[in-house]
């Protein structure tokens, strides 16, 4: 009798978990990789030693992505600077089925390396590779973009934020042209050909320099952004304040704060600061 109870048991746990498998054979495969995490002359690399092919693979810096293997790409081995003590390096798969993996998490024990500067203590930026990547601040939680009145835009269409690699941003925690730390300068390209290309080295810069008295000069250089637009952003929780220091470029640029307009640069002049919406404190 126990015996019969027991196959009868069995059969129901073998129904009971078949009625819940997916029968699309949309059975997701935890993807195979291996990859390194090593400090090396100052910063960490994060070096792909396998990766299972077509498979992409993600670089994350607590929780932003900031860059993408396609697997089976080896080669690339990807240098992280300016980190902090306490940020976390992750490396993620995702499959077909839109499910993801964590393949690989890094607690970064020290700071690394920082040639950026205007830093604080803590950075809000990560150098990968060649590109400066915005980390998430630890005081505010903002976006600024520009949405160019150019040939490969209009206004309203597509904007393209800070984040994107042909703009540039820099925190300062010190007095710049008159506002207070911490001010952000940035630095956005009016236009460029392709804004989904990944360009060399970093444009922007270089195209500027903020002396020990906190006057900002303005230094276009010879490549992308050339005609480009300037501002220094004062964020606030209940009210921010911009200047709008110079732009060299035809274009009407519109520039948007969280999605909403803060200003056109036509109707702007430069040197004069303005007031503008406040954003969310951290």
């Amino acid at each position: 009798m126990m015996v019969g109870v027991t196959l009868v048991v069995a059969v129901v746990l073998v129904v009971g978990v078949t009625a819940f498998l997916p029968d699309d054979g949309s059975v997701s495969v935890r993807p195979e990789a291996d990859f390194t995490v090593e400090r090396d002359d100052g910063a960490l690399v994060v070096d792909p030693q396998y990766m299972t092919e077509g498979v992409p693979f993600t670089l994350l810096i607590n929780g932003r992505e900031v860059y993408t293997w396609e697997g089976g790409n080896t080669e690339r081995e990807r240098e992280l600077r300016c980190l902090n003590a306490d940020d976390a390096v992750y490396v993620r798969a995702e499959t077909e089925g839109q499910r993801t993996y964590l393949i690989e998490k890094h607690d970064v024990e020290g700071q690394t390396d920082c040639g950026l500067s205007g830093t604080a203590s803590r950075f809000a930026y990560a150098q990968v590779g060649d590109r400066q990547v915005p980390l998430e601040d630890s005081d505010y939680s903002f976006t600024l973009a520009i949405d160019p009145d150019g040939p490969n835009s209009v206004n309203g269409d597509t904007d393209y934020p800070t984040t994107n690699p042909w703009n540039y941003v820099q925190r300062y925690d010190r007095t710049v042209e008159g506002l207070s730390g911490p001010v952000y300068v940035v630095v956005f390209a009016d236009n460029v050909a392709d804004w989904n290309a990944e360009p060399s080295g970093t444009p922007g810069e270089d195209a500027f320099t903020v002396d020990t008295n906190g006057d900002l000069t303005v230094t276009p250089s010879g490549s992308e952004p050339t005609n480009d637009l300037y501002l220094i952003f004062k964020p606030g929780c209940d009210e921010s304040e911009f200047k709008y220091i110079d732009q060299d470029a035809a274009y009407n640029n519109q520039v948007l704060l969280d999605g909403s307009e803060l200003f056109r640069s036509d109707d702007a002049s430069e040197g004069t600061t303005y007031t503008g919406p406040g954003v969310d404190c951290t």
